[in-house]
C-alpha cells in the first residue's frame, strides 16, 4: 500500500532571514522522517511589496528598524544565528548589501513548480541571498540561479522581461494577507494546522508527526 503524501505549505519571502532558517530547519525535520512522503508547496509573500525594483540599501533599512536600540539589534542577531546553527544553515548576515524586490524571485519559483524543481529553486535562491550575498532582485543573478537549477536560461530571460506569473504571485500574496497573515514564515501542515514564526528542527519534527496521524 502506498504511503499518503503529506503536504506542507510554506508561506515565505526570500528577503526574510527567519524564513530561510525555518526552511532549512524543515529540511532537517523532513530528512529525519524518511518514512513520510512529503510534498512542499511555496506560498509567495511580499514583506515589502512597495520595494523599488532596484531594491533598498539593506544596512540603512536594518538601522532604521533598530534605530537607537543596539542591544535589541545584537539580541536579534544572536537569536537568528542560534536558530541557523540549530538548522545547520550557513548564514552570512553581512554579505548582502541590497534588500531586494523579490517579486521576480517568486515568479521563478512558479516556473520551477511547473518543471518539478521547486525545492532546488527555493534552496538556490535562499543560498544566493543569505550565504553568497547576491542581489536576487537583478535579472542576471536570477537567470544564473535558474540555469544552475536546470531551467532554460533563455526562457527565464523572456519571463523576466514579461509579466508571466506576476498575477499568480500577486494573487497568492493578497490571499495570504486576506487570510490574516501579516508576517512570515507560516507553515501549514497538511491543511490541518498552521504555525507562524520560525521554529526549531525539533518542533517541526513534532508537527510532522502530528500531521501524519
Amino acid at each position: 500500500m502506498s504511503t499518503p503524501t503529506l503536504t506542507i505549505d510554506f508561506v515565505s519571502d526570500f528577503c526574510c532571514p527567519w524564513c530561510y532558517v525555518s526552511w532549512r530547519a524543515l529540511d532537517r525535520a523532513i530528512a529525519a522522517r524518511p518514512d513520510l512522503s512529503v510534498e512542499r508547496r511555496w506560498g509567495p509573500f511580499l514583506l515589502r511589496p512597495d520595494t523599488p525594483q532596484e531594491g533598498l540599501d539593506r544596512a540603512a533599512y536594518i538601522e532604521k528598524i533598530f534605530a537607537n536600540q543596539p542591544e535589541r539589534a545584537k539580541a536579534s542577531r544572536a537569536a537568528l544565528q542560534a536558530a541557523a546553527d540549530d538548522a545547520n544553515a550557513p548564514l552570512n548576515l553581512d554579505a548582502a548589501r541590497t534588500l531586494p524586490n523579490t517579486m521576480n524571485a517568486h515568479r521563478l519559483v512558479e516556473q520551477a513548480l511547473g518543471q518539478s524543481c521547486l525545492v532546488p529553486m527555493v534552496d538556490a535562491l535562499f543560498d544566493a541571498y543569505f550565504v553568497q550575498g547576491l542581489d536576487i532582485g537583478k535579472d542576471d543573478v536570477l537567470i544564473d540561479i535558474a540555469g544552475a537549477v536546470g531551467l532554460d536560461r533563455d526562457m527565464v530571460a523572456r519571463l523576466l522581461k514579461g509579466d508571466d506569473e506576476w498575477t499568480r504571485v500577486a494573487d497568492a500574496h493578497n490571499s495570504a494577507v486576506n487570510a490574516g497573515i501579516g508576517g512570515v514564515p507560516v507553515v501549514i501542515f497538511d491543511q490541518k494546522f498552521a504555525r507562524q514564526g520560525a521554529e526549531s528542527v525539533a518542533s517541526y519534527t513534532r508537527y510532522l508527526e502530528a500531521a501524519s496521524v
